[in-house]
């Protein structure tokens, strides 16, 4: 059965006219969840956070999608009260960032801190800094809340939470922390109503926006500008919708929000003077997770939709029209946690799997193509409706309070987390290959390499000595009776599964000799030479090592000599028991053919001399008396077929040599010898 996002394979890959992405890669990662936090460095990596039991996760990875460190920020008292909301970075300059998050569930308890970490370029706490409350916190507030200023400080907010019986908690509070790490400001704003910043984004002329939300059971948008100082500027309260967790700015400043519009989610355009210029929704079958502006003034959206299919939707700038629509899952529950708009036009999207567990991180170009490696789908193009949004001021009181800061909580430890190369689609491929036959008795590897995304493997082996581990790959497999077996391999991944099967044939071990005769008596002081022809076996070996059916020894050595051989997955090995024979007067021998095209058998031409015997000079000529080569006393008779390093024409060769006896006279011989190629 093919899975089914192999029906929809879009062919994006190939006519992408959008050059822009950088180095594209897809990374997923196991023992991290909600992985919400992401960071694109100026050098063009990223930090990418999530949570891991009473730990918070941080990885390092470079522009190509490599990790370069993995860190574990850990509470350094056990026991302490741990829950953790949405985890929000911010640039620190020289690859150094700042890290914020709630620290304790929603309760009084005295413990219950915003936490804001500067953390240098490797991961290593260089202060910590607790943000105490002016109640209790409250879990409302998810987006994100930190904000490096022009000038340097650092701004973060929270909300305090909603409830109608106690009025003095439904409020929020800013914080301004100088880059040395000292809270300068703490503010605390309150108004009629249930009040939270959802968000923090930069403003004109210095200024900076919170945006979130206010009111009861149908909440508004609400949107706050700031001076530098932390002074009020405006307030605006957006009718009917309120602002959720992404924004993004456009290059003429403006704000984009996400949120909901009534029982819809909604994207809105808002001028510096927070006016609405333009406002949208989706389809009621949609649901939005975040929003990102793209170099270029467009919109990317992350939405599911009702079959809990999760898609990238690009939008021009005026809110009118969605420019493309692209699957990013198709089998199993992600959703987009984080994205970051590069400059380079690609799109980084963080995700985190819902029942699973674990996240993946990949990049798109602006056409969102994925890498060439990765298939893409088309998805449904949904209608934007047009929204006319009415907003109108509204006023609100500050005081500002002072607490004492506590002690450091947290403690940075390296930390590995197993990462792996998989595509967002994460189609499968439940492929295996068998060979043509295996003997009874030998062990066999299965591997299914096009299924390491997979999150299950099923094997089904049929007739073997052992069970194989659910695994993509399975080793040491035998079968001792011959035979032909079912193999079966079934690999899913969320909803999808694919399945693959074949055959094996199992045979007996071939009862065959490779050598013609089980001893030989060899001359001690003459070259031996042995070939074993036998049909159809392949991958000689020797147990010395050396590989070829056919061998030379310039000088025999007693003993078994051993020769194996393999033949449909067999392994054969016979045995030649060697032994020296009286050969009398020491001669020379010199072979008149070889064949030197590397294939370990004849490869070179060379006289072998028994003791007693010098050789003085030998030289080789062609047909027309051309010198081909020439050795000189003390150095190897040892001929490789070639002039000048080019390989010489086959045909027949003459050769001259002339050697020294242990009498100490000087002999000459001469000969033919045939090259072939």
């Amino acid at each position: 059965m093919q899975p089914k996002v192999k029906n929809c394979l879009f062919a994006l890959l190939v006519f992408s006219t959008c050059l822009c992405g950088q180095t594209p890669f897809n990374l997923k990662v196991q023992g991290m969840e909600g992985a919400d936090g992401l960071l694109h460095l100026p050098d063009g990596g990223f930090i990418w956070a999530g949570i891991q039991g009473a730990c918070i996760e941080l990885i390092n990875i470079n522009k190509e999608g490599n990790p370069v460190w993995m860190k574990s920020l850990c509470p350094v008292l056990p026991g302490t009260d741990i829950s953790y909301g949405n985890l929000h970075l911010a640039d620190a300059g020289n690859g150094q960032f700042y890290l914020l998050f709630r620290k304790g569930a929603f309760s009084s308890a005295p413990d219950n801190y915003l936490i804001l970490l500067h953390m240098d370029a490797q991961g290593n706490i260089l202060w910590e800094l607790a943000l105490p409350p002016q109640k209790r916190y409250g879990p409302f507030s998810t987006g994100t809340q930190l904000l490096v200023h022009p000038d340097g400080n650092l701004w973060a907010a929270h909300a305090m939470g909603f409830t109608d019986d106690l009025p003095d908690f439904n409020q929020s509070l800013i914080y301004r922390v100088d880059p040395s790490g000292a809270m300068q400001l703490r503010r605390f704003w309150k108004t009629d109503e249930p009040t939270a910043f959802n968000g923090l984004a930069p403003g004109p002329s210095g200024t900076f926006f919170g945006y979130g939300s206010m009111g009861f059971s149908v909440p508004d948008g609400l949107l706050m500008q700031f001076s530098a100082n932390g002074s009020l500027i405006q307030a605006y309260r957006f009718q009917s919708f309120y602002f959720m967790r992404d924004g993004g700015v456009f290059s003429n400043g403006d704000l984009a929000f996400m949120g909901k519009h009534g029982d819809k989610f909604a994207v809105t355009r808002v001028r510096a003077d927070g006016s609405p210029a333009w406002c949208f929704e989706l389809p009621d079958n949609l649901s939005l997770f975040s929003i990102r502006v793209t170099t270029d003034d467009a919109l990317i959206l992350a939405v599911r939709n009702g079959n809990q299919r999760f898609a990238l939707l690009r939008v021009n700038g005026a809110g009118t029209d969605v420019e493309w629509a692209r699957h990013v899952e198709d089998c199993t529950s992600y959703k987009v946690t984080a994205m970051s708009a590069l400059a380079n036009g690609s799109i980084c999207v963080a995700q985190a799997n819902q029942i699973e567990g674990g996240g993946r991180l990949f990049t798109v170009d602006c056409n969102g193509v994925p890498g060439t490696d990765c298939p893409f789908f088309p998805a449904e193009t949904p209608v934007l409706t047009p929204v006319l949004l009415q907003h109108i001021p509204v006023a609100f009181t500050s005081t500002d309070i002072s607490d004492p800061v506590t002690d450091r909580i947290f403690a940075s430890v390296s930390t590995v987390l197993a990462l792996s190369n998989c595509c967002p689609s994460e189609a499968i491929s439940a492929h295996f290959e068998l060979p043509d036959s295996l003997c009874a008795g030998s062990t066999l590897q299965l591997s299914a390499p096009g299924s390491v995304c997979a999150e299950s493997w099923t094997w089904t082996l049929g007739g073997a000595q052992q069970n194989p581990s659910n695994a993509p790959t399975v080793s040491d497999v035998s079968w001792q009776v011959a035979g032909r077996y079912l193999i079966q391999l079934k690999a899913a991944i969320g909803a999808c599964l694919q399945k693959m099967e074949d055959t094996l044939l199992v045979v007996n071990s071939p009862n065959i000799s490779l050598f013609p005769v089980s001893d030989t008596a060899v001359c001690p002081n003459k070259p031996f030479i042995l070939k074993a022809e036998v049909p159809g076996f392949n991958q000689w070996k020797w147990q010395d090592g050396f590989t070829g059916n056919a061998r030379v020894w310039s000088f025999p050595e007693e003993g078994k000599w051993i020769l194996s051989a393999s033949k449909d997955q067999c392994l054969v090995s016979d045995t030649l028991d060697v032994r020296f024979a009286d050969c009398g007067e020491p001669i020379l021998y010199t072979p008149n053919v070889f064949s030197p095209n590397d294939d370990g058998s004849n490869d070179t031409w060379e006289v072998f001399f028994e003791p007693g015997l010098t050789p003085i000079m030998c030289r080789i000529f062609d047909r027309w008396g051309n010198l081909c080569y020439v050795a000189s006393e003390g150095s190897d008779i040892r001929w490789n077929g070639q002039v000048g390093s080019k390989n010489v024409q086959a045909g027949v060769y003459t050769w001259l040599l002339q050697f020294r006896t242990s009498a100490g006279t000087e002999e000459q011989r001469s000969g033919d010898l045939l090259l072939l190629r």
